[in-house]
């Protein structure tokens, strides 16, 4: 019975130090990820800042706070599908956020998507009354 007691015991301490380790390992590999991230966005390597942004956002979970991140840094390398995609999703929750409808009018715009792209200049233009959103407006209606 001691034995079956002592196993036991043993077996439940292991389970909780192996969580506690899980844990550990998974804030400094997010801390890393951190790292070389702001490594890649110093020396302007999209490619390993949006591989690193990714792992960042999978180690976090659906609310991370680099999807918006994420969408800028495809924008500003011209993978307009891409921005378009997680600003269209990030949209979802935020429908105000500015940066994200900017994103979005102009993703749509690049992509040839004219009719969607009127729409969400529409909707800038409307908050921001800046006078590059209703060119892009008036440019989108006479074509």
């Amino acid at each position: 019975m001691k034995k079956i007691i002592l196993t036991i015991s043993l077996l439940f301490g292991l389970t909780m130090l192996a969580q506690k380790t899980t844990k550990q390992t998974e804030s400094t590999s997010i801390s890393f990820q951190k790292g070389i991230l702001k490594q890649a966005l110093i020396y302007a390597d999209a490619p390993t800042a949006i591989a690193n942004l990714h792992n960042i956002i999978a180690l976090e979970g659906v609310n991370s706070t680099y999807k918006d991140t994420l969408a800028i840094v495809y924008y500003k390398t011209g993978n307009y599908v891409s921005s378009h995609i997680v600003a269209k999703e990030l949209l979802q929750s935020k429908p105000e956020n500015l940066q994200l409808l900017e994103i979005e009018a102009n993703s749509l715009q690049n992509l040839g998507a004219g009719k969607e792209a009127t729409e969400v200049f529409e909707n800038l233009f409307a908050k921001t009354k800046n006078m590059y959103h209703g060119y892009q407006l008036a440019n989108l209606n006479t074509l």
